[in-house]
């Protein structure tokens, strides 16, 4: 649309021509429609308005930029969101048209999923591990529901892997199997009501963390502890102590090495262990996004008799 500004003005009662150029429109505001969250594994159409100078909508194309692509893309108007934002460092969308630009901030909500390998010193078959984040709708508590796996052959994933949190909360559980590990896309599911949440990770089932070396947990009769290891692939340590059932204990980043402390146990012999991860478990909340991999590996440390 153009739009001339002329004056006519009588002259010896003739008319002179107009000679003021029309006036073009020209992107002037550019606006965004409200957005605060994006639920993971649903996507999500994005939409700006481009006004001209006289406040009327133009068919001007815009361009959206992630600021965390690695967590969430954008192709053309649509963005997809794949892993959950970090607590207080939300995802910053950009739209731009020409000069043009404007932008929100926003949430990732909804189920995350983090596979990779289980591997055991002293074993050749790798088993496969799971690691899990759910950040609920404002308002919302993570479904007390077990999560689904499926690998990529089709069947399912055998995990004990059950969420609970109040709500607001993010929630984190993690779970291994023997089932060995499968090159491709695991998917999965968390049923809340009618609401299905669902995400998938690829896995590399030839990829394997290093063991740490020099390993060693001791526990003394008093229920002291002490944990030893040299870290040089994996960033946290995990002790175990088990009898009839498996006691977690003592969990330490690198710079926490050694690692002491008490642990509660009730008189019996224990097989002792350590697990490396590639995170701390159970920060909530947290300050960085979750690795791409989830690899454990599972050591023994020794028996321990208690009085």
């Amino acid at each position: 649309m153009t739009r001339s500004v002329c004056r006519w003005w009588p002259v010896l009662a003739l008319l002179t021509a107009c000679t003021t150029p029309p006036v073009v429109p020209v992107p002037t505001s550019l606006s965004l429609a409200p957005l605060t969250s994006a639920r993971i594994g649903q996507p999500l159409s994005l939409r700006a308005v481009v006004r001209d100078q006289w406040g009327e909508v133009m068919a001007v194309p815009v361009a959206w930029t992630s600021s965390q692509p690695a967590l969430a893309t954008v192709q053309g108007d649509t963005l997809t969101a794949t892993r959950l934002t970090p607590t207080n460092q939300p995802l910053t969308l950009t739209a731009s048209a020409g000069p043009l630009h404007a932008r929100t901030e926003l949430t990732t909500t909804g189920l995350e999923v983090t596979l990779g390998t289980y591997a055991i010193q002293g074993q050749a078959d790798l088993g496969t591990a799971a690691f899990v984040r759910f950040r609920p709708e404002s308002g919302g508590a993570a479904p007390q529901a077990a999560v689904t796996f499926t690998a990529p052959d089709g069947q399912p994933l055998l995990t004990d892997l059950v969420l609970l949190g109040a709500a607001g909360e993010v929630s984190a559980g993690w779970s291994y199997t023997l089932a060995p590990p499968q090159s491709g896309t695991y998917r999965a599911a968390l049923t809340d009501g009618d609401t299905r949440f669902t995400a998938s990770d690829e896995v590399d089932a030839a990829s394997v963390a290093p063991f740490a070396a020099a390993a060693a947990v001791t526990i003394q009769p008093d229920r002291s502890y002490e944990i030893r290891a040299d870290l040089t692939g994996q960033p946290v340590v995990l002790a175990t102590a088990f009898n009839q059932a498996i006691r977690y204990f003592g969990q330490a980043s690198a710079n926490e090495l050694p690692k002491r402390g008490t642990v509660s146990l009730e008189p019996g012999t224990y097989t002792t262990g350590l697990f490396t991860l590639p995170l701390k478990l159970g920060a909530a909340p947290f300050q960085s996004p979750t690795p791409l991999t989830f690899n454990l590996t599972y050591q023994g440390t020794g028996p321990v008799t208690l009085p």
